[in-house]
């Protein structure tokens, strides 16, 4: 469900399966861990998430706020058509920054990073 890697001060939180609260539970308290460990940079890759019900969507535009206050910032990659149309939905619409892939998401955090392509 969660596998956790860093590259350089960037750390990305893999998903996988279906998220409910109780999965999405665990993900706020893994990206709070990361910020309590000076970890500022997240990543949320959702490129081997099925499903994401969609009353967990507010929770997650909550933890983005919040990230906020500790002046850091979460970037999520690999969500399929369906699972941005459940954010959509779910009332997340403009308040996530999404990238096609994880690559794209970390080079986001670099400064002039669009010119690297």
């Amino acid at each position: 469900m969660l596998n956790l890697n860093t590259y350089e001060d960037i750390a990305v939180i893999h998903l996988s399966g279906e998220l409910g609260m109780p999965e999405i539970e665990r993900v706020k308290e893994t990206v709070f861990s990361l910020i309590r460990k000076r970890h500022y940079k997240l990543v949320l890759d959702f490129e081997a998430v099925d499903h994401v019900h969609y009353l967990s969507v507010q929770p997650l535009v909550e933890v983005l706020a919040r990230m906020k206050s500790f002046r850091s910032e979460l970037k999520f990659a690999g969500m399929s058509d369906y699972t941005r149309t459940i954010f959509k939905f779910g009332g997340a619409q403009g308040a996530i920054e999404n990238f096609a892939t994880v690559s794209e998401a970390v080079l986001a955090f670099r400064p002039n990073w669009r010119t690297w392509h």
